[in-house]
């Protein structure tokens, strides 16, 4: 879907959730908060994608999901953005999370932009997935 870009850096930074790496793999600055945020991201993106799945082709049903996962995502934006910081600096950090994450972040993205198409021709709806806060080409990584 053209009006839904979904950034590489995001995907290799915060890609969520079901580690195939062992916790001990864990570089010792991924904090156990980190992999908490991470978490949190990715059980939201994926909650927005079933919500989507699940509205089909009713918009209305669609736009309630998109600001639902609006508001939840602007309540963890400042957790998800500590993380991008801190990880833009950490290579061992960027590699760890992208593999520990980086399938379950594609998985989901790919079903929010699937389901998305339903409504591609409603203005409402794609004004409000272009706002949407949960959808991380709208954050800019904070210099901490």
């Amino acid at each position: 879907m053209g009006m839904i870009r979904f950034t590489s850096v995001v995907i290799a930074v915060l890609l969520a959730a079901g580690c195939s790496k062992a916790a001990s793999d864990r570089p010792a600055s991924v904090s156990d908060a980190m992999v908490a945020t991470a978490d949190k991201y990715a059980a939201a993106l994926e909650k927005f994608a079933s919500d989507l799945e699940a509205a089909g082709s009713d918009c209305s049903k669609a736009l309630e999901a998109v600001k639902a996962s609006s508001e939840l995502g602007g309540a963890l934006g400042e957790d998800v953005d500590t993380v991008r910081a801190k990880t833009s600096r950490d290579p061992a950090a960027k590699a760890w999370f992208k593999q520990a994450y980086e399938a379950r972040m594609k998985q989901a993205f790919d079903r929010v932009k699937s389901a998305a198409n339903a409504c591609e021709n409603d203005k409402a709806f794609m004004t409000a997935i272009e706002a949407d806060e949960l959808l991380p080409r709208k954050r800019a990584v904070k210099s901490n």
